[in-house]
């Protein structure tokens, strides 16, 4: 069932190579038969962003006007964000920085350390198969002061892999909304035929004090369980990256935006076990999409070399 809808692309001049500010596009997607009135994406670049010591830009997470990116190893780069404009107020190593850490997934939960700390704890996934100190599959939970630009790691929450059944990385994505933490990757190395996605939710655990600085999850503590490609199997040869959740709607941002790996967005329902959507953004982004978060109703998708990505569903 494919359908054209139109797409008003706003973006960097630099990046499509016109010396225009907009170009009307048109891509076709798949699924349901829709009312073009009602469905259209405006994408526009919001610039590109700070890389300290070269390192890969990987996870982002947004609270209020505050906007944090983080690169590999785990450097956090500290913006004030409205929405449309970016700027930038200095960098920091997160208290799990290492070469261990690939700060892949970024997800602020809904716990303040202190009453009058500014930003509530942020939830930073490793994503890295070799761990430290033996433990891999670790979620960190750091308490970041934007304005010393330091951050403190409290709490890792461990995935105790007990049957060894997933091999590839696991990444975590919190819904802040209903107060839980999804645990999804690929269960295979490589992305070979047999390769599979699976999706976990647990309640989010809290962070009461020392007490709590290491939290073990198994599978056998998930609220519900599935795997992606019982439900849609175009998911299968994709390495997922970042995510948004929302009331068990979780946002999928993968693919390069080449031929061979398109840049889609996958829209899954967890509660339900369907896909709701997986909509093509080759065409409006640019270079690997990352991580990504919602700022006033817009989805703000950070990519490797792009920069920062504001798409607008109407």
């Amino acid at each position: 069932m494919n359908k054209f809808f139109s797409i008003l692309l706003s973006a960097c001049p630099m990046l499509l190579g016109f010396s225009g500010i907009s170009a009307q596009v048109k891509v076709s997607y798949t699924g349901p038969r829709i009312d073009l009135s009602q469905h259209s994406l405006t994408s526009r670049c919001l610039g590109p962003l700070h890389k300290e010591d070269k390192k890969s830009l990987q996870g982002m997470a947004i609270w209020k006007n505050t906007l944090i990116s983080l690169q590999d190893y785990g450097y956090a780069n500290v913006y004030d964000f409205d929405g449309w404009h970016l700027k930038y107020k200095g960098s920091m190593k997160l208290g799990s920085y290492g070469e261990a850490n690939h700060a892949n997934v970024a997800s602020f939960g809904n716990q303040y350390y202190r009453e009058e700390d500014k930003l509530p704890l942020l939830y930073v996934t490793q994503c890295k198969r070799w761990g430290r100190k033996g433990l891999n599959k670790l979620l960190f939970v750091e308490r970041i002061n934007p304005d010393s630009l330091r951050s403190e790691l409290m709490q890792r929450i461990w995935f105790n892999d007990l049957k060894s059944r997933y091999e590839g990385n696991t990444q975590y994505v919190v819904d802040r909304e209903a107060n839980m933490l999804y645990l999804f990757g690929n269960s295979k190395v490589g992305l070979p035929e047999d390769n599979r996605h699976p999706i976990f939710k647990f309640r989010l655990p809290e962070y009461r004090g020392p007490q709590d600085s290491l939290v073990v999850l198994t599978e056998d503590e998930a609220l519900d369980s599935f795997y992606v490609e019982d439900i849609h199997q175009e998911a299968r040869q994709h390495v997922g990256q970042g995510a948004y959740a929302r009331n068990g709607i979780i946002y999928f941002p993968v693919g390069v935006g080449d031929e061979k790996r398109p840049s889609l967005l996958f829209v899954l329902d967890a509660n339900r076990h369907q896909m709701r959507n997986v909509i093509d953004l080759t065409k409006v982004t640019k270079s690997e999409l990352e991580d990504c978060d919602v700022y006033d109703g817009d989805l703000i998708v950070q990519s490797q070399r792009a920069g920062l990505w504001r798409l607008h569903f109407e």
